[in-house]
């Protein structure tokens, strides 16, 4: 791969701001010393603008920069306050000609979280005590279940006996440790949660508190040095109170200090910014009471509220006044997607808007994942704030995560086929089925204990893939045979992979691709900076440990701050990330009512708010206070706060369905609201199909459609030609006809039945065959791919058989059955906290299949009987066949044969479906044509010499259902009828080409890319149509 060419460019032009402020701020802008209190009546009304002014003032003043600092509730307001302040600074000594150089040894605006720690920091080095760490709420929810799963094996301890079957759920682990954060936060210990609990009737409050001793009791035993959030801001306010020269160190370190967004905080923050800003010769704290979005986090607005001794300033007006404010509505939500990604390249290709300008914000982190797919397919390049991500979801560690599984021997062959077919393996589907119908399963190949046949025809492309699998997995094999720690191991996997260098080169060639090149670069860093930290964790780590550690988190796992350049993409961000920044267009994407306003209550289970309740207002926990309305109000709040974020333009998109009974969400209750103001322009899309194409590959896809119509004319085709062949000379590979597939001549134009061949029909594939016979013909030759579903159905049907095999033998019996639940839990995907109750509707199943197929009436013939019978003819005489394998058969009273199909899947179908069941009506007629053999047991065609059967109907068995799903016998209309639709499907399939029809399984067949009657799929057939 050829090394991109780079050059340096300058930074974009920043503008010095000139912000016009109320009288009241001229004190504060002049330096006069004091507290100062900073408040708005609206969002977006300047409050962090007028600090970020203020501070500015005091550098180019003389200020030392080590001399100032600015506190935020998070690392991401920090590092926005920062980036915009040396902006402001640049931009403004450009303005003035001057060249004052601002060097300071540490950042000028932190966390609160940043500010703790290095007060806690600094005083372990004065007691010359161990380093602490910060640990995240990933790892601390990793140790909390770990500790609960211990309390809920031993009888559940101290928790009360109706909660000890929740210990393990993982939602039981959050609230836990989300009401230890809240009480920490407000400075309550182990102590102080028992006697609450005691003195309010809280039994739970009294668990947690006996909770919190042994996870104490626990840190301390293993000399794990390791601090919450809260436990770090108690550490550092106990760490000033009890050391009056480190408190008056710290208090006269800064001579400008200013808290922003104070009513994020909760009141042990406060109470640390408070004891900084005493003696701060000017001490700002700049706030919003209508800005108060994390009480859900214990934050409140108290520190806004205190007015004592301070200069107030009170802003009115907002500063950020969009010119274009829309409110978009789209009929679904696909559609939705379209007109986010439309919207955002208009913007950058007609208004010149930079990528890095503009931001998605949604409400939350769920609608994330569809978001980034969808601009991604549009060319839009995308930003994901780690903050944002739950690092075992990305693909590449997940693809990471399933070969260092394979490596230590666990993998499953659906592991390694999409270990294949993902970022690491990165063949095609349609490579991956040629290696499978060349070798059959890639799992011995992979690990290498088996080679390739040298019969295989491979071809290129396949091999390459199946050595570089090869390489990866035995790179790490040899690492761990080498007895390599956990972090070399990783290492050894992802350097064989090679993407460390081509994701690299991705990312610095800019556009949507190097922004996913960036975030895959990103979670690896964050792989290795989490496998260090597990390291250091624990005592004896191993590799499986780690991958459980792992994959039992769904916290996002940030645990490294990088100062990293702004990537030149679209910021795609949840509602409360977007609420310290602005951008020249906001979208706030996905507004409906399933989405805003959001009222799930957390905290229910320890009635955390009523603990918060207590000790901020001294509620009575028994008093009733309308959560729900709180909730719904500070929804309000939040909504209003993002759609504060716009300085140009502000679009607002939702699903507006256009039947008014339509199951699909409506728009919020925040939107229609947002409609009775005048400033807004509400327009409804109806067809996403009628607008404009503003991305290179619908627009290559639309010109290789009209260059292979045979409605195009010569002179059309010609000057289109010339267009892609310009693209494809400027490197965008889809324009170039070596690479569409449709042009390729087939390999082979030979019908797919030679004349005079019998034709065989499965029963089983009938039912496809009837509803498209392109999918019928696809399926008999492509290998079955493992699934869940279809390994219980097999697991299954091989247990009713040896039900009626080791009837006689009980020991037998016991153990088969025992075999099959062990195959059944070794090879299932569950998460940890499932797995009982997968467990246990397993064998409910497992007991159901044996009980319904061995109380079915009539006397038993057979089980698992073949059939090869010929029930007909062609025109040309040949004759068709059906070959299958009966699940059950018993002989009723009048000598009839009843066939009976085990169904193991979790949806009957209804009465009618089964009376006109499409497998069952060609085992019946089967049947009717054929003998029974004894010797080997068999049906074959009857020969006429007096050993013909009748069939006496056919019956569905559902264990998970109470149906009972029986078709009548197959009547001699019904037969005939049957029989000329099992001719018109062989005449369909039996040619050099093979018709698709579409149905209602058109949407989720596996075909859709090749077949000819989709969209995807007409681009390849087209030509050879």
């Amino acid at each position: 791969m050829a090394a991109p060419q780079l050059k340096l460019v300058p930074p974009r032009k920043h503008e010095a701001p000139h912000r016009h402020w109320p009288d009241e701020a001229q004190p504060l802008l002049n330096g006069e010393k004091g507290a100062y209190l900073i408040t708005a009546d609206e969002s977006g009304a300047g409050v962090t603008s007028l600090i970020r002014d203020a501070a500015r003032a005091r550098l180019r003043a003389g200020l030392d920069p080590d001399r100032l600092l600015i506190i935020t509730h998070s690392k991401r307001s920090a590092l926005a306050f920062e980036e915009a302040l040396w902006e402001d600074l640049v931009a403004s000594a450009e303005e003035a000609e001057e060249d004052t150089p601002y060097v300071a040894e540490s950042k000028r605006a932190q966390s609160i979280h940043s500010l703790a720690f290095s007060i806690v920091h600094y005083a372990a080095m004065l007691n010359n005590e161990p380093m602490p760490r910060l640990m995240t709420g990933a790892e601390q929810d990793a140790v909390i279940r770990e500790l609960l799963k211990g309390n809920q094996e031993a009888g559940g301890d101290y928790w009360p006996q109706e909660r000890v079957e929740a210990l393990d759920y993982v939602g039981f682990a959050r609230g836990l440790r989300d009401f230890l954060l809240r009480a920490g936060e407000r400075g309550k210990n182990a102590a102080d949660l028992q006697r609450l609990g005691e003195a309010e009737n809280k039994p739970l409050w009294v668990a947690a508190g006996k909770f919190l001793d042994e996870y104490t009791a626990v840190m301390n035993l293993q000399q794990m040095h390791h601090l919450n959030a809260s436990e770090l801001l108690i550490t550092a306010v106990r760490a000033l109170e009890n050391n009056p020269d480190l408190l008056e160190k710290m208090q006269e370190k800064y001579d400008f200090l200013a808290v922003d967004n104070a009513q994020h905080l909760d009141p042990l923050s406060q109470r640390l910014v408070e004891m900084l800003g005493e003696r701060t010769p000017i001490f700002v704290v700049g706030g919003n009471t209508n800005g108060l979005v994390y009480s859900f986090r214990g934050a409140n607005a108290d520190l806004v509220e205190k007015t004592t001794s301070k200069t107030v300033i009170a802003l009115q007006h907002g500063f950020r006044q969009p010119k274009n404010k829309r409110i978009i509505y789209t009929h679904t939500a696909a559609d939705n997607f379209s007109v986010v990604a439309r919207e955002l390249r208009e913007a950058h290709l007609l208004r010149g808007v930079a990528w890095e300008d503009m931001v998605v914000i949604t409400r939350s982190l769920s609608q994330i994942p569809a978001l980034q797919r969808a601009l991604a397919t549009a060319d839009v390049p995308v930003h994901i704030d780690s903050t944002d991500v739950v690092l075992v979801e990305q693909p590449i560690v997940q693809a990471m995560l399933q070969a260092v599984d394979i490596v230590m021997g666990n993998g499953t062959e659906e592991d390694i086929l999409e270990l294949a077919t993902g970022p690491i393996g990165g063949a095609d589907p349609i490579t991956l089925r040629r290696i499978q119908r060349e070798i059959g399963e890639l799992g011995s190949v992979v690990r290498g204990t088996t080679s390739i046949p040298e019969d295989a025809r491979l071809g290129e492309q396949a091999e390459s893939v199946l050595d570089h699998l090869q390489g990866v997995i035995q790179a790490g094999t040899d690492a761990v045979e080498r007895g390599e720690s956990l972090e070399l191991v990783l290492w050894a996997v992802w350097d064989a992979t090679g993407l460390s260098t081509s994701k690299m080169y991705t990312a610095l060639r800019g556009g949507p691709v190097a922004a996913q090149a960036n975030r895959d670069l990103n979670s690896m860093m964050e792989l290795f900076d989490v496998a260090g930290d597990f390291v250091e964790r624990v005592k004896q780590p191993s590799l499986e440990g780690f991958i459980e550690h792992l994959t039992t988190q769904d916290l996002p796992t940030s645990v490294r701050e990088r100062q990293v350049v702004a990537p030149k993409a679209v910021a795609l961000l949840t509602a409360h990330g977007a609420i310290d920044d602005e951008w020249n267009t906001v979208i706030l994407a996905g507004a409906d009512d399933d989405s805003w306003p959001s009222l799930g209550l957390t905290g229910t289970i320890f009635d955390q708010e009523e603990l918060v309740d207590l000790l901020d207002e001294n509620v009575d926990p028994e008093a009733y206070i309308d959560r729900l309305r709180e909730r719904l109000h500070e929804e309000e709040r939040l909504f209003s706060l993002v759609t504060s974020r716009a300085t140009d333009t502000l679009i607002v998109t939702a699903v507006n369905p256009a039947e008014e009974d339509s199951p699909l969400p409506q728009p919020s209750r925040f939107v229609t609201k947002l409609e009775k103001d005048k400033s807004f322009t509400v327009t409804t899309v109806e067809e996403t199909d009628d607008l404009a194409v503003m991305s290179s590959r619908p627009f290559i896809a639309e010109l290789r459609r009209v260059v292979v119509s045979p409605e195009t004319s010569d002179e059309e085709k010609e000057q289109v030609a010339r267009i892609l062949a310009g693209l494809a000379t400027a490197g965008f590979s889809e324009a170039n006809p070596t690479n569409w597939w449709g042009l390729a001549a087939p390999t082979d134009r030979q019908p797919l039945r030679a004349p005079g061949e019998p034709a065989t029909l499965s029963p089983s594939q009938v039912d496809s065959g009837l509803q498209c016979p392109l999918k019928m013909v696809l399926n008999s030759v492509t290998p079955t791919e493992s699934s869940p579903a279809l390994r219980e159905g097999n697991l299954l049907h091989a247990l009713a058989e040896a039900s009626v095999h080791l009837a006689d033998d009980d020991e037998s019996w016991e153990a088969a059955k025992q075999l099959v639940k062990n195959a059944y839990l070794s090879s299932r995907t569950v998460p940890p906290w499932k797995e009982q109750a997968d467990e246990d509707e397993f064998v409910e199943v497992m007991e159901n299949t044996v009980k319904k197929m061995s109380d079915l009436a009539g006397e038993l013939v057979g089980v698992e009987i073949p059939m090869r019978v010929t029930v007909g003819q062609m025109p040309d005489q040949t004759p068709i066949e059906i070959k299958g394998r009966l699940d059950r058969v018993h002989r009723d009273s009048e000598g009839r044969m009843k066939v009976y199909d085990l169904k193991t899947g979790k949806s009957a179908p209804t009465y009618q479906e089964a009376e006109s069941h499409p497998q069952m009506a060609v085992y019946q007629l089967g049947i009717n044509h054929a003998a029974l053999q004894e010797k080997p047991l068999q049906f074959v065609t009857d020969d006429g010499s007096g050993g013909g059967l009748h069939s006496g109907g056919a019956e569905l068995v559902y264990p998970r259902s109470t149906k009972k799903l029986g078709q009548k016998p197959l009547s001699e209309e019904n037969a005939t009828t049957l029989l000329e639709y099992l001719r018109q499907l062989v005449e369909k399939t039996s040619g050099a080409t093979v018709p698709a029809l579409p149905n209602k399984h058109c949407g989720s067949c596996a075909y859709r890319i090749i077949c000819p009657i989709t969209e995807e799929g007409r681009s390849i057939n087209e030509v050879h149509s």
